[in-house]
């Protein structure tokens, strides 16, 4: 009978988790497929001129919002040189 309990609590108990997971409130971190840094300061060399790479990340809010970006980011208010946008992130 002990052994049938047990067998029975081991069961539920799977079964428990596997909703839990299948639900996300409970995940598995199996260390696979992610790369690790320490928090801090992070710096890239970029080969293109300031002014380009200035006009590349202010093209989605000084222009008109690319169809990509639509369900992401809505710009509010338009200025000459400031921009009121919402960002919208899951």
């Amino acid at each position: 009978m002990g052994r049938l309990l047990a067998g029975g609590a081991l069961i539920g108990g799977a079964a428990a988790c596997a909703a839990l997971v299948r639900r996300g409130a409970l995940t598995l971190d199996l260390g696979v497929g992610r790369t690790i840094r320490p928090l801090g300061p992070v710096s890239w060399q970029i080969e293109a001129s300031p002014e380009v790479v200035f006009d590349v990340i202010a093209a989605p809010y000084l222009e008109r919002t690319p169809q990509a970006l639509a369900g992401k980011l809505e710009v509010w208010e338009r200025g000459s040189d400031m921009v009121l946008a919402a960002h919208f992130t899951r």
